[in-house]
């Protein structure tokens, strides 16, 4: 955002500025001039304090003359490290005299000093810290402005800061201490009563007291501060000396074009090139010689370069990769090899930039392409051809050392016959995992000699053996850190290449790194240490001056000298690079080999039909099949063997099946679980049971896919479904029937195999008659929290004889216990690690099948797991341990050698052995499995049991309405209510009892109300906060009290749902509210009324905890007279700090009396002292653990509202809680201890029985019985709870009375002009 100087500024630059605190100037002044300068710099300052008081956001400040040549934020760059470190209030560039000096001779001890003066014109404040301590630092600043108008912002803000620093603590404004860059000084002082603040490095951020020469020549150089000059246009002369002067208009800011003035010719600053580009061949007929240039849509190649970088279509794929750019090359004569890597990068979604070697090729590829530095050539060359092969290669290295000096961007470099098969970034894979672990600068692939070999002979003890030479067609380096010595690396390739233009950038780039490497201290472009995979030879030696390089598994990334035969045999192959052929019909015939030629054209990659040539017939490569998938019954008569397809749509199935992972709808909601697909099966006989699943999943927002048994159904769900592997099989089948029921259960297994061997993906299998009532993948649930941990290969649900039992009398001494046999119904499996043991177990379940078919999947996976665990290391297929949920008996076994399985709790997960009604009373429960009956009429019926028939049709799974059909009525199952929800006053005039139920739009509530969760509007803001939902509640008569409520709340970016204590009240607001539980009461009622208070205040208790039973969502609930002057959740704060921990059950705020008291004066020694009563009107709940506990919690205090109504809410809750405090261990709902603030006292007490609760900071969250007056003094406050008075227009006089009220209608809360009265 710009602050603008003058009005005349802020109209012109529109939504991105905004005027500027203080008395405008409109003219441009030089340096010191003797008014306007200082006016200016100091409404810099004025400005910035605003912002500060107003958002509590952090701010980084730069003059407009301080100009970015690459990005300044990158966590290898000292100031984004030291953001991101959390460490420091205050981040400043330093302040060196005289001008005219070369930074290269500047001394490094001065770097981390301790400062009387330094440079304000770029600068980072921590505003969302620690406010008292970093605002009352700028109020000096402004005070010392206007006591000393003469002086500029830098003066006053750092004589200010010094005389600060001096202060004793007698003096206003006093700070206890000042801690500089990590110094020792303040050891022992109150944390919150310290500055920190540190210097960035002025090599990376050059002020203009050094000559634009030597910064032009320094190549940590990140931005070039034009001062130490006067008046503009000296400092555009600086900056056009340094390259950072771009001759662009405003149409490449704003993206419309400027039509009233001539725009530049010049719309971006090409790339810098590499020295002497042109071979010294001097072949000049091959092209010109070239440099990075921007696109044509007027994006500068950085901003092109940046855009695709992330490494996948979906940039929310993988966050951590967001600075890694993968790139390719080719010329037009490569065409046809460029397209093939393309069409197989396209079908694993990933992004990428081509390096086009030529003009053509350039112009052909349009956006996702740069022409390459270095002389053009046109060719396709064979393998050491006499000039062209080593002018292309020579040229990528040029490209890439280009690209890494302007962006500082990691890059994956691949040639473009490198193919991936699969995703060659997964975690699970060497390369997925070393770039992930940011411990390696070079990252290559093993040079192997000769050719013909096979991969499975490779003797495993070169692997991670340091080279002489190595492949560079394949190879990531880190651009982002250590920018002194990756540079450098590449450099000497290129002066290398120069050198030897007869040899290529394989012998170049090795043969240079080999001679640096054995370089002296006292040689030019010495580089301390080369560590190689981790090896322990760099000890003692600076980590800055050291280069970590290492090799990538050459049994996953595997090279053209190994055998395209031996090759397909290896189950680890993720890529094959087709060397160790000459030309490209030779690779071509390799990748062919290997089923890597994707006989595809370009409209694959591009989205666009392509016109001028008839594609090829084959748009994907199918996923294949496992061996002998016909069942030996030979009954065809079923429907033909089929195998997995792509979809119509020209998508590979591979490509669907990672659209669809994640588990949920949105992406962003649970990244941790990205690579995690959820599967279910079924046939047309079974299409009810399926639709039923469907909208379950549905509800609660899952994502899945259908293995379709047969190619009817498969047809019928289209996008979201696969044809199933095996024999079709379109009846439905009763549990054991002769033959069906076999073949459909051991297809799935066949299925999972597939998507397993295709994919990598990790997969969650569920039976469409295993229907989930809640979230399953909750971190607070076992299979949830066991799959985050990563520990367990095979996670599966428990099979239990006989039917009928009560789970309530399953013997917990069960769980845990390694078994015999289990249930397959339900299962995850980690298909992105451990692959060769992984898919090994299934293979073999799928062999057992082809053997034993009269046996179903259930009985031949587990009779084929438990002969596998007895297998001796001399069989095939031996695996060295199982490990049964984190016993001890693998110690000393190789980690990757041993399987991992644990099952999932019955209690949550619950089993059809399992009566229905007890099922149904088991609070715990999350699903539940209508297994142990015949047919699936009988398999409905126990779902309807248990509440878990749906009665919808598809068109609520697609959002598409079915017309062929009538819908059912009811397109969703209600939230369960509270017993007794009808207060016992018997009140019926105020409104029918209700429950919470579902939006008019179709969406369920439970839908919506997971929609808003996260706290906020952005939902990737804080995605720590993705299961916290906000709620306040109001009704008709309370209307304005809410509205100004959900103002502040909205001007804070804030996402909530709104209780409603009325049908009319639910109606105005639509989608944002729901009934709440219980009574119906539309009047606004005084503090402690004969009979509406208490119904009002005790239906939000009912609506919490239907809400938490419904969704296990963590709450935050805030009284609509609870107003926030800033964002209440910020990680320094003392709520959002708790919530953030996972620490605490319940947060709440201190109840204190009597009113009209001082903040001021409130004792510090009561803050986290155990309390008899404290406050109901704001809290956090975490519904998403310990749910038998907190519901309990609630339901206790539901109970106590239910006998005594003639007390509200506060009263029943902490009388409750007080109570269950002190019951015994023989009593009803007791709770083993309760934790207060991190007190001791349950020592020894497991923790599942604990309740952990605690205060939040009264001075931060205050209280109406502190007076209006000592609240708009306490800097610290967030908002202000209007209680202590009767009535909501007092109520509304306190919140005028500390600036809490908006004015505001309900326009800005919805975006739409209100054009009718309000309610009420």
């Amino acid at each position: 955002m710009a602050m603008a100087m003058n009005k005349e500024l802020q109209t012109h630059l529109g939504e991105r500025s905004f005027l500027a605190t203080g008395q405008e100037w409109e003219k441009a002044e030089a340096f010191n001039s003797p008014v306007g300068f200082k006016v200016i710099s100091c409404n810099k300052l004025r400005s910035v304090l605003d912002v500060l008081r107003e958002t509590n956001l952090d701010i980084v400040f730069s003059d407009a003359d301080n100009v970015f040549k690459s990005d300044p934020f990158l966590p290898s760059l000292s100031l984004g490290s030291m953001i991101r470190s959390g460490k420091y209030e205050y981040i400043y560039g330093r302040k060196i005299e005289p001008g005219g000096q070369k930074i290269q001779n500047l001394n490094p001890e001065v770097y981390h000093q301790e400062p009387i003066k330094a440079n304000t014109g770029f600068y980072y404040v921590a505003g969302g810290r620690k406010q008292n301590i970093v605002q009352r630092i700028f109020e000096v600043s402004v005070e010392w402005c206007d006591r000393r108008p003469s002086l500029d912002d830098q003066e006053n803000f750092w004589d200010g800061l010094v005389a600060t620093r001096n202060k004793k603590s007698t003096e206003k404004g006093y700070v206890a201490c000042f801690r500089h860059c990590d110094n020792d000084k303040c050891q022992d002082v109150n944390e919150s009563m310290v500055l920190n603040y540190c210097d960035m490095s002025p090599w990376e951020y050059i002020l203009g007291c050094f000559s634009t020469e030597s910064a032009l020549k320094e190549p940590r150089m990140v931005s070039y501060h034009a001062t130490h000059v006067f008046g503009w246009p000296a400092k555009k002369g600086k900056l056009q000396n340094v390259k950072l002067w771009a001759n662009c208009d405003e149409s490449e800011i704003t993206g419309v074009k400027v039509t009233t003035s001539t725009p530049s010719t010049s719309t971006s600053t090409p790339l810098p090139t590499s020295t002497n580009v042109v071979s010294s061949t001097g072949a000049e007929s091959a092209g010109e010689t070239t440099q990075l240039v921007p696109g044509e849509n007027g994006d500068s190649l950085t901003v092109r370069l940046r855009r695709h970088a992330g490494l996948y279509k979906d940039k929310s794929y993988a966050p951590e990769l967001k600075n890694v750019l993968l790139l390719t090359a080719s010329n037009s004569g490569y065409l046809e090899m460029l397209t093939n890597w393309e069409c197989f990068a396209t079908r694993l979604e990933l992004d990428w930039m081509v390096m086009a070697m030529n003009k053509e090729l350039q112009t052909h590829l349009g956006e996702r392409s740069f022409l390459a530095t270095g002389q053009e050539w046109e060719k396709a060359e064979a393998f050491n051809s006499p000039v062209g092969f080593k002018v292309i290669s020579c040229n990528k290295l040029r490209s890439v050392l280009d690209v890494m000096r302007e962006t500082n961007l990691d890059i994956v470099f691949s040639d473009a016959d490198n193919v991936f098969k699969s995703d060659p970034f997964l975690p699970s894979l060497s390369l997925g995992s070393m770039i992930r672990s940011g411990k390696y600068e070079y990252i290559y692939g093993r040079k192997i000699e000769p050719g013909g070999q096979k991969i499975q002979n490779l003797n495993p003890e070169v692997y991670h053996q340091e080279p002489i030479k190595a492949n560079t067609g394949f190879y990531y380096v880190a651009g982002g850190r250590k920018q002194n010595i990756v540079q450098r690396i590449f450099e000497v390739s290129v002066e290398w290449c120069d050198r030897r233009p007869s040899l290529d950038d394989q012998e170049n780039f090795w043969d240079g790194l080999v001679a640096t490497r054995n370089k002296k201290s006292t040689e030019k472009g010495y580089v301390a240490c080369f560590r190689h995979c981790d090896n322990d030879k760099c000890q003692g030696v600076n980590e800055s001056m050291v280069l970590n390089y290492c090799d990538m598994s050459p049994w996953e990334y595997i090279l053209g000298c190994f055998s395209t035969e031996s090759a397909l045999k290896e189950p680890r192959m993720v890529s094959y690079h087709a060397t160790h052929v000459f030309g490209w019909p030779a690779k071509k015939g390799k990748l062919q080999n290997v089923k890597l030629w994707a006989n595809c054209d370009e409209s694959e990659i591009t989205g666009v039909k392509v016109t001028t040539s008839t594609p090829s017939t084959s748009t994907s490569t199918p996923l294949p099949t496992s061996t002998n998938v016909v069942s030996s019954t030979g009954a065809e008569s079923a429907g033909e063997t089929t195998q997995l397809v792509p979809g119509e749509n020209g998508d590979s199935l591979t490509v669907r099946l990672r659209r669809h992972a994640g588990l949920y709808k949105d992406k962003s909601y649970a990244p941790e679980l990205k690579n995690v697909l959820l599967l279910t099966a079924s046939n047309s006989g079974y299409l009810e049971m399926l639709t039923n699943w469907e909208c379950f999943a549905t509800r609660l927002e899952l994502d899945w896919m259908v293995m379709a048994m047969n190619k009817e159904l498969q047809t019928h769900l289209g996008e979201r479904s696969f044809l199933a592997t095996g024999q079709e099989w379109e009846k439905a089948e009763a549990f054991n029937s002769p033959v069906g029921f076999k073949v459909i259960s051991c297809n799935k297994l066949r299925s999972v195999l597939d998507v397993m061997r295709e994919t990598n993906l990790d997969i969650v299998f569920s039976d469409a008659d295993n229907v989930f009532k809640s979230d399953p993948f909750l971190p607070s649930l076992s299979l949830g929290s066991m799959i985050r941990s990563g520990k367990y290969e095979y996670i599966y649900g428990r099979k239990i004889e006989p039917g009928g039992q009560k789970i309530q009398n399953l013997n917990p001494e069960v769980y845990h216990q390694e078994p015999i046999k289990a249930n397959t119904g339900f299962y995850y499996v980690a298909g992105g690690r451990k692959q060769n043991i992984v898919q090994r177990i299934f293979e073999i379940s799928v062999e057992w099948c082809d053997r034993r078919p009269s046996l179903d999947d259930q009985e031949n996976f587990w009779d084929g797991l438990v002969a596998t665990r007895n297998k001796k290391s001399t069989e095939k297929g031996y695996v060295a341990c199982f490990r049964h949920c984190d016993s001890d008996k693998c110690q000393g076994v190789n980690e990757s050698m041993v399987l991992n399985y644990c099952d999932m709790s019955p209690w949550e997960y619950i089993l059809g052995c399992f009566s229905t009604e007890s099922a149904l009373k088991e609070p715990r429960m999350v699903s539940y499995h209508a297994t142990h009956v015949f047919g699936w009429p009988a398999k409905k019926g126990k779902l309807q049991n248990v509440k878990l028939w749906a009665n919808c049709d598809e068109s609520e799974i697609t959002g598409v309405k079915v017309t062929t059909s009538t819908p059912s009525t009811s397109t969703s199952t209600p939230l369960p209510t509270s017993t007794n929800v009808v207060s016992s006053t018997g009140a019926e005039s105020a409104g029918e009892t209700t429950q919470l139920v579902p939006g008019e739009n179709g969406d369920s509530l439970t839908v919506r109300l997971r929609r808003h969760a996260g706290l906020y509007k952005d939902k990737s803001y804080a995605p720590e906060l993705k299961n916290v939902l906000l709620l306040t509640a109001s009704n008709s008569g309370y209307l304005e009290m809410l509205t100004n409520w959900e103002c502040f709340a909205t001007r804070l970016g804030l996402d909530w749902m709104v209780m409603a204590m009325n049908k009319e009240l639910q109606t105005h607001l639509g989608e944002r509210s729901f009934l709440a539980t219980g009574q119906e009461w539309e009047k606004a009622e005084a503090f402690n009324s004969p009979v509406g208070f208490k119904v009002i205040s005790c239906n939000k208790l009912r609506s919490v905890l239907d809400v938490m039973r419904e969704t296990n969502l963590d709450i935050v609930f805030s009284d609509a007279d609870n107003v926030f002057k800033s964002d209440p959740f910020l990680p320094s704060l003392s709520l959002g700090s708790m919530i953030r921990s996972g620490k605490y059950e319940y947060i709440y705020g201190r109840k204190i009396e009597p009113g009209g008291q001082k903040i001021q004066n409130l004792n510090p020694e009561v803050y986290h002292q155990e309390p008899i009563k404290a406050n109901t009107g704001f809290y956090y709940v975490a519904g998403g653990r310990k749910q038998n506990i907190v519901q309990r919690i609630f339901e206790i205090s539901v109970e106590w509202c239910d006998r005594r109504p003639s007390l509200d809410d506060q009263e029943n809750f902490w009388d409750g809680l007080v109570a269950t405090r002190n019951k015994k261990s023989t009593e009803k709902g007791y709770v083993a201890c309760f934790r207060h603030c991190d007190s001791d006292k349950c020592q020894g007490v497991n923790e599942s029985m604990v309740l952990n609760y605690c205060d939040m900071s009264p001075w931060e969250y205050i209280l109406g019985c502190f007076s209006t007056e000592s609240a708009l003094k306490e800097p610290r406050m967030v908002s202000y709870h209007a209680t202590h008075v009767f009535g909501w227009p007092a109520k509304k006089g306190k919140l005028q009375n500390v600036k809490l009220w908006a004015n505001c209608d309900e326009s800005e809360i919805t975006g739409v002009s209100a054009t009718s009265a309000s309610l009420g």
